[in-house]
């Protein structure tokens, strides 16, 4: 296979971290290197050394089942005993996802609520019996896949029920076909994303979607959530490719059908994408599929701004470039990883001969850099193509920079980039246990608006947290504008963490709307951005979506609080 990066991820869940990221047998690539990350932290924020260790998930107080006795023998008696769990473990992980906020949480005790038990549904005709029972009894009922919401999407919210319920869909994870004549395959909506192309890669295929998230993230999760790859100029975005799905409601089975394109009023597809577990639960999902490539190129490109490189970003979409990835990252950003790439391949025990050849290396990099404008702040892209014109079309990138005052940079950044592409979210588990925090907030931007959004969603972070390092890339892009995406990391205030983040969130999600972004691009609405949402979609439309979120599910069991429920 040719996307070598990729990895089979034990995801049972035993394996899987309760209060931080991934799986227990995975970690930081440069985990020996953390020390020295640490103290560079420190310094860029002037910090004394702190250490806020988790609590033990023995000492978390959970409040006690409500789905015990006779509730736990009805659910017992639809998909059996041993699929039927309310032991600690499993109502911790299951009762939030893996935000910044939600891990916080969770490791000191500030989750209010839990779910009470999880059930493990194996067929539709299970999920049908579960969901029929929980209005009975009027449960919520939270859709589970890899939990990996980071927006509060599976949060266990209640909301008034009686109780909550999960519904964790990962034993449906069949592959259920491949239709090599469409190039369509159909999956059960709870397999892995490493599984997935694992077993399309059997049959000589690729889905060519790839979020961060992909390794602890399933094909439901990333329908329900409006997912986006990081390879979305390629394949596109997950809604770009559903061609028929099938979800259980509380109402009884919504089914699509396959069509190439219609004319058939609103297309279904689109409505179930991105429903976020409001309108029922996703069951299986019929996807256009590609012919594994056999070769791709990645690289990487230097600007002097911001500016410069997204206008770089946009020629390259509106000439119609053919790419895969376009990544840019801010003049901060692009700090932060050149000095955290200095810290991880700092060898204090090189030989001379080495430490001669780093030296020389760097001073024929600088010569180069300040002949080209770029000895002072830079950004840098990182590029890559995917398939049979992948070189030709890093060519053409490479033909276009020069007019935005870029540069050539290398083959090693693309390589670098796709060797820790799924891992640098494990970076924040060591940070949390030091009192830093990390978050992320992103937005769809159109063009003329980018340079505007990215001003004010910085100031809205530096007004909140002066003391902070922020920064912010374009990851991904289009014809007519681009996704900004900022991370932030600062010392977290112990003595009110949850009000420190609800200031932070809400003045960032104001900044966004006002100066012309959209809520969420890839990450979803979940609890988390759901008044924002409702401003921004405003009261006629407000009031369509919730209609239809009653008629599907006339007792709100599904996914409370969540954006429309």
């Amino acid at each position: 296979m040719l996307y070598t990066e990729l990895k089979q991820i034990n995801t049972k869940r035993e394996n899987l971290r309760w209060n931080a990221w991934g799986s227990l047998d995975s970690d930081f690539f440069y985990a020996d290197k953390i020390g020295s990350l640490l103290t560079y932290v420190r310094h860029r924020l002037h910090l004394a050394e702190a250490i806020t260790p988790s609590l033990r998930i023995t000492d978390l107080r959970l409040p006690e089942t409500r789905i015990k006795g006779a509730n736990l023998s009805a659910l017992q008696k639809i998909v059996g005993k041993n699929r039927v769990k309310n032991d600690l473990r499993e109502r911790v992980l299951h009762s939030a996802g893996k935000s910044y906020f939600d891990v916080l949480r969770i490791r000191s005790n500030l989750l209010k609520s839990y779910t009470d038990a999880v059930i493990y549904p194996e067929t539709e005709n299970e999920i049908a019996k579960i969901l029929k029972l929980a209005a009975q009894r009027d449960w919520a009922v939270i859709p589970f896949g890899g939990g990996s919401s980071v927006v509060g999407g599976v949060e266990a919210k209640a909301a008034g029920k009686k109780a909550v319920l999960t519904i964790d869909i990962t034993r449906m994870n069949r592959l259920i076909n491949v239709n090599s004549v469409n190039q369509t395959a159909t999956f059960e909506a709870g397999i892995y994303g490493p599984d997935l192309e694992t077993a399309l890669g059997k049959h000589g295929y690729t889905l060519g979607h790839f979020p961060q998230s992909f390794e602890y993230s399933t094909l439901g999760g990333w329908v329900a959530a409006r997912s986006a790859g990081q390879q979305s100029n390629r394949y596109g975005k997950i809604e770009d490719v559903i061609a028929a799905l099938r979800m259980v409601t509380p109402r009884g089975l919504f089914e699509t059908t396959h069509f190439p394109a219609g004319a058939t009023g609103p297309d279904l597809n689109q409505v179930i994408c991105g429903s976020e577990g409001t309108l029922g639960i996703i069951t299986s999902v019929t996807v256009k599929i590609h012919p594994l490539p056999q070769e791709r190129h990645y690289c990487g490109f230097l600007f002097p701004s911001f500016k410069a490189g997204l206008d770089f970003i946009r020629h390259a979409n509106q000439t119609e470039f053919t790419f895969s990835t376009l990544r840019l990252s801010d003049e901060e950003e692009t700090n932060q990883l050149q000095s955290f790439s200095r810290i991880i391949n700092h060898k204090p025990d090189a030989s001379l001969i080495a430490r001669s050849r780093k030296f020389v290396k760097s001073s024929v990099e600088n010569i180069l850099l300040q002949a080209n404008g770029l000895a002072g702040p830079k950004c840098i892209v990182v590029a890559g193509s995917d398939g049979e014109h992948s070189r030709s079309a890093i060519a053409a990138l490479k033909k276009a920079a020069p007019q935005f005052k870029g540069m050539f940079a290398g083959t090693s950044v693309g390589k670098n980039w796709l060797k820790g592409r799924f891992n640098m979210p494990f970076l924040r588990n060591y940070l949390l246990e030091y009192g830093l925090g990390v978050d992320t907030m992103e937005t769809a931007v159109p063009y003329d608006k980018c340079i505007e959004v990215h001003r004010a969603v910085l100031e809205a972070m530096e007004k909140q947290m002066p003391n902070s390092l922020r920064m912010c890339h374009a990851s991904h892009s289009y014809h007519d504008g681009a996704c900004l995406y900022f991370t932030i990391m600062f010392p977290i205030d112990s003595h009110a963490p949850v009000d420190q983040w609800l200031r932070l969130k809400n003045a960032v999600s104001d900044a966004i709307l006002a100066h012309g972004g959209n809520i969420s691009h890839h990450h979803g609405v979940g609890a988390d951005h759901r008044e924002h949402f409702k401003r921004q979609v405003g009261p006629v439309a407000w009031e369509t979506l919730t209609a239809l979120k009653k008629s599907l599910d006339p007792r709100g069991s599904l996914n409370p609080s969540k954006l429309m429920a």
